[in-house]
């Protein structure tokens, strides 16, 4: 029996019910910092060209969004397609590696004023380590280490997005499902526009769509097939890049 499916909706969200819900969820991520630390929502961008080729991939199913926090190299996200049983699609019909990773620049500490917005290929081997060094470096504050996750949005759900008027692009958001800032966390995805000319990144309001994934690791994670080494040397035999137990 597949695990997920692509017509999955996930759980929309009035956009002024979202705007709170991220307006809410400001994180100090560097927890070697003093108290000046200047409070900052987490969020990625893929963009809809990018988004709707990972959906033609053959089996695709949706997306799955691995946060990958690197402020030395303003990392962000990785993204990568899945299948119907949760295995990510790590290669593509071009021979080119499934895997995304989003950075994203800034000129203020608060995170403000774009300065460059990227998106590449990146080899599954750098991308787990990229997640397992997300993961380390937020542990040295307990309460962070709980945005290290993997969140699910089906084919559908990103469509639905994508739809709306004026998007070219989608911002996935670590937000509090029930409660801002206290886990647990999954990604809501926003409807924006992006401007590469004005290095501007605007939600879309009313026009837009705002879904919040319903599935994320941990804790509801796709089983591993029986027949799989789960070991640490192993990374390429794991259904996600790395195991948070």
């Amino acid at each position: 029996m597949a695990f997920y499916s692509n017509t999955e909706t996930g759980k929309a969200i009035i956009h002024l019910d979202a705007e709170k819900m991220i307006d809410a969820n400001f994180f100090k991520l560097d927890a070697t910092a003093d108290s000046d630390d200047t409070p900052r929502s987490y969020w990625g961008f893929m963009s809809k060209t990018r988004l709707e080729s990972m959906l033609e991939e053959p089996a695709c199913a949706g997306i799955r969004i691995y946060n990958a926090y690197r402020a030395d190299i303003q990392s962000k996200l990785i993204a990568v397609g899945v299948t119907e049983d949760g295995d990510e699609i790590e290669l593509g019909q071009d021979g080119e590696s499934g895997y995304f990773v989003n950075r994203l620049k800034f000129t203020d500490e608060s995170e403000t004023e774009l300065e460059e917005l990227a998106i590449a290929h990146i080899s599954r081997d750098i991308a787990a380590q990229r997640v397992l060094d997300s993961y380390l470096q937020l542990s040295q504050d307990a309460g962070n280490a709980k945005i290290a996750f993997a969140s699910f949005f089906s084919a559908e759900a990103i469509r639905t997005i994508l739809a709306s008027q004026d998007c070219n692009g989608i911002c996935f958001y670590v937000v509090g499902k029930t409660k801002a800032l206290e886990p647990p966390f999954s990604h809501l995805a926003v409807a924006v526009k992006y401007s590469e000319a004005d290095k501007t990144v605007d939600r879309l309001g009313g026009q837009g769509q705002y879904i919040l994934s319903e599935n994320t690791c941990p804790d509801n994670c796709a089983p591993e097939a029986a027949n799989r080494a789960i070991t640490q040397s192993n990374l390429a035999a794991r259904k996600y890049l790395i195991n948070w137990e």
